[in-house]
């Protein structure tokens, strides 16, 4: 158990239809597990809970929202090839000046394929496609994801 601060920063102007920063304070709380067995079997799972705080620019506050990452992969040598996905569910209503939808929440799920190689220095490239479904209140569509890490 951990937790996450998202800060305000970045760019940020009320009047822009996308900003870089989102202009108020999340704190995030965090529970995350890998379990990989001696035949290769992997299964990692990351559950967030956001508190998130008002936008003094706009009077808004975004609901609290709880999400979850997963991944299940099977590993052989230095690939893994597997199943991986997320739930998201906006527990309270978003509130403040501009929430003039009601009790507005949000929800998705997504699911897809995903592939990952480490190499032996160490290097972890993994892609991801994941279709959303049973999406409410969000954005929906299909997602390509390309992960890079480098050890440090």
């Amino acid at each position: 158990v951990r937790s996450d601060l998202d800060l305000p920063t970045g760019n940020y102007d009320k009047n822009d239809l996308a900003n870089v920063g989102r202009n108020y304070l999340t704190i995030e709380p965090l529970v995350d597990f890998t379990y990989l067995n001696p035949a290769g079997y992997e299964f990692s799972m990351k559950t967030m809970f956001d508190y998130n705080f008002e936008n003094h620019a706009t009077d808004y506050r975004s609901g609290n929202e709880l999400h979850a990452d997963f991944v299940a992969a099977r590993h052989v040598g230095q690939w893994a090839f597997g199943v991986g996905g997320y739930a998201y569910k906006q527990l309270t209503g978003d509130s403040g000046d501009g929430a003039v939808l009601g009790d507005f929440k949000g929800r998705a799920f997504a699911l897809g394929p995903q592939v990952a190689y480490t190499a032996k220095n160490g290097i972890n490239v993994a892609v991801r496609v994941q279709h959303e479904f049973d999406v409410q209140n969000r954005p929906e569509g299909d997602k390509l994801w390309l992960n890079i890490a480098l050890p440090l």
